[in-house]
């Protein structure tokens, strides 16, 4: 069902600078800002005003941005006409760039979306001479290729201004790769075109991170998840292994998706995993996306912008997550800097001055402790050089995850995208010495303090307040060495036991790589478990959900082996929230079981479980085969088409579907199924006084004049006062 526009209060600033004198205007709105129904709402009030107006709009190349900019005009009551056919005459034309030749009218506004990559083509720079539009909106999140221009005017909206509680959570991940990347980048600091991907590193890359992926979740199976990736044979050794552990995935290249069909299907659910090369990483809108797994090595804070951004889509109750392999021992920390810029540009200082260019690991701004790692080793009279001015505050986001997987851990570093904007927003300003010594006195470490008041730990940091405000904790900051972590876990019989009772220095070995050699003598205690193990692991906790997060080894291994029934058997009482009376009394508000499952999955998944369906569904005629030809034909009398019959008994439609009777049921539905001429538009016109009448009385006719372009033919006996103009 089509809905109204109405502005959300971020919206408005936005709307009333659209309204405002200008040639070429640049809408820079950040992710979930909702860039495209402000467009869209400014579109249907300057046609309410002058209904000849013409608008040209051009997502990027690809079809996957023109459906998702169409769907938005579908889902919305608008005033003006609309169609991807520039052959038919609507206000609004949607079409990609590459579709010159069908442009014959000319055009008083022209939107570009995603115009950071398309604006400055030869393609769209054509289509502007030969429409002679007299207004350009443009529309992007990343306007650094129009900043410093003074042609442009340009809207700032970044991502920190909005409220948020209208944004999802999202994490950041740094993960370390089997790819050597270094110095393998072009000008635009993405990986060269000639770079060879191993089958061997690509493989052993995706399987740490799926590993990193569920020991995180605690949880074999993966959310909805977008893997990006920079050529097909990269893609095709990231299959390889998915198919291996048994995980369905699908590849949308160029070459065999070239419609996006593929992508499309992964927007609906139909698909779970896809693999795309160098796609989707521009536009793509999807609130259900869990996770993007960014394999493509680039270092352009652009792109990384953006594709942080197609996991911030959704509400506040989500978690998402962005994986970024960096290269392999990423000595020079550039994808750490990288990331970090491009978190920068959450904040309206930072997007509204950064113009793309002068980037490199010399010359960008960072953090005070990158140049005393890195940018102080080189001898260039350029590296302290910075590409933003009033930045030398700036910190980086990133902190170290304590997670051993397998034998190397390599590089994990991780930041919380909310934390960001907490520490961008400028409130975080007011904070004071005093503020930050009063918060910090609480804790007992500076860990403990940055995790729980973020906001004044940041602010400390970046006004170089630390040292004065943890004062208190000197003596619990000492760094340990390898034989202090030796001396630890030989206490322990187990490396679970040592991570358990001293989680400090277990973790820093895990951090220094040390775990192995710390070990050693635990090696000859490794064993299969047992039953028993399983059983007396088991006993110690209330739930399954507890013992799966407390003892993780121990619960998959009796899942593995099938003995969780027997090893929970204390727990089940904690379960019972259903009965059977509970599942009839829900059963009996549904007419199919197709229903009951959609609209209570729990109760209809115990019951199944139970073993109780067929008596709750009893009440359910289709379901228990009692219906007959008649009742087929009885129940689809009573509707005039075959949509109305689905709708109104499903469960006789449904029965005469399976059992091919729609033919005889629907005899006389036959003449619902004439095509309409103009001819035949006009016999019905007649019969009404207005546009909205006839709309309402006779939709299908209504829809195939708006469709075919003679509506206006239609119309003309009516009062043009009533008149409202059609959606198509």
């Amino acid at each position: 069902m089509k809905t109204d526009i109405i502005l959300r209060n971020n919206q408005i600033e936005p709307y009333n600078f659209l309204n405002s004198d200008f040639d070429k205007l640049v809408l820079a709105m950040c992710p979930s800002s909702g860039k495209t129904e402000t467009v869209i709402y400014y579109i249907n009030e300057i046609i309410k005003k002058n209904k000849d107006l013409k608008v040209l709009i051009l997502p990027h190349s690809t079809n996957v941005l023109l459906n998702n900019f169409y769907d938005r005009l579908e889902q919305r009551n608008v005033c003006f006409t609309y169609s991807t056919d520039t052959s038919k005459n609507t206000n609004v034309h949607v079409i990609l760039p590459q579709s010159t030749s069908k442009i014959k009218d000319k055009y008083d506004v022209i939107i570009i979306d995603e115009a950071h990559e398309n604006y400055f083509a030869k393609t769209v720079q054509n289509i502007i001479k030969k429409t002679s539009c007299k207004k350009q909106i443009l529309l992007t999140g990343t306007p650094s290729k129009f900043i410093g221009k003074d042609d442009f005017k340009i809207y700032f909206l970044a991502l920190n201004e909005l409220d948020k509680n209208t944004i999802p959570k999202l994490r950041i991940d740094i993960i370390e790769s089997y790819y050597n990347w270094n110095g393998n980048y072009n000008y635009n600091h993405e990986i060269k075109k000639q770079f060879n991907y191993e089958d061997s590193d690509t493989k052993k890359s995706i399987e740490k991170t799926f590993k990193f992926i569920t020991n995180r979740s605690g949880s074999k199976s993966i959310s909805k998840t977008l893997i990006v990736c920079n050529n097909i044979n990269q893609s095709k050794s990231i299959k390889s292994y998915l198919d291996s552990i048994g995980l369905f995935s699908v590849i949308s290249n160029s070459e065999n998706d070239t419609k996006s069909e593929l992508i499309q299907d992964f927007k609906h659910n139909k698909i779970n995993i896809l693999i795309v090369v160098n796609r989707a990483r521009l536009g793509y809108d999807d609130t259900d996306l869990i996770n993007l797994i960014d394999m493509s090595g680039t270092l352009n804070p652009n792109l990384i912008y953006q594709m942080m951004a197609r996991v911030l889509r959704g509400s506040n109750d989500s978690q998402k997550y962005y994986i970024r392999l960096t290269s392999k021992k990423d000595d020079l920390l550039n994808s750490e800097i990288s990331t970090s810029l491009a978190l920068m540009l959450t904040d309206k200082k930072y997007i509204s001055t950064f113009n793309g260019k002068d980037f490199s690991s010399k010359k960008i701004i960072v953090p005070n402790y990158f140049y005393k790692k890195n940018i102080s080793k080189s001898t260039d009279k350029g590296a302290s050089s910075k590409i933003l001015k009033d930045t030398d505050d700036i910190i980086s986001f990133y902190r170290d995850t304590l997670i051993e997987v397998e034998k190397n851990a390599g590089i994990y570093k991780f930041c919380e995208v909310q934390d960001v904007l907490n520490f961008l927003n400028p409130k975080n300003k007011k904070h004071t010495l005093e503020m930050c010594k009063i918060s910090a006195i609480k804790f007992q470490t500076r860990s403990e303090w940055a995790k729980k008041d973020t906001n004044l730990y940041c602010c400390a940091v970046r006004k170089k307040w630390l040292d004065e405000c943890c004062k208190h904790m000197k003596v619990l900051s000492r760094t340990y060495t390898l034989n202090d972590c030796k001396i630890s876990a030989s206490k322990y019989k187990t490396k679970s036991e040592w991570a358990e009772k001293d989680k400090k220095l277990h973790g820093y070995a895990s951090k220094k790589g040390w775990i192995t050699e710390c070990c050693k003598h635990m090696k000859v205690l490794s064993r299969t478990h047992t039953l028993n193990d399983c059983k007396i692991s088991a006993s110690k906790y209330k739930t399954r959900s507890e013992w799966a997060e407390k003892e993780t080894n121990l619960y998959y291994y009796a899942r593995k082996n099938g003995y969780l029934k027997e090893c929970c058997n204390h727990m089940n009482i904690l379960k019972k929230k259903h009965t059977l009376e509970m599942c009839k009394k829900s059963a009996s508000k549904y007419k199919s079981r197709v229903e009951w499952e959609k609209k209570d999955r729990k109760s209809y998944i115990y019951a199944s479980k139970k073993g109780w369906k067929t008596e709750c569904c009893k009440h359910m005629r289709a379901l228990m085969n009692k219906n007959t030809l008649s009742d087929c034909k009885n129940d689809a009398l009573k509707c005039e088409s075959k949509i109305e019959w689905s709708k109104k008994y499903p469960s006789t439609y449904n029965y005469a579907r399976r059992n091919k009777l729609m033919t005889e049921c629907c005899k006389h539905m036959k003449i619902l199924k004439t095509t309409h001429t103009l001819s035949s538009c006009k016999k019905i016109a007649l019969k009404y006084k207005s546009r909205n009448e006839w709309h309402k009385n006779n939709n299908k006719s209504y829809s195939y004049a708006c469709r075919n372009g003679f509506l206006d033919k239609c119309c003309q006996h009516m009062n043009q006062k009533k008149t409202k103009l059609c959606r198509s």
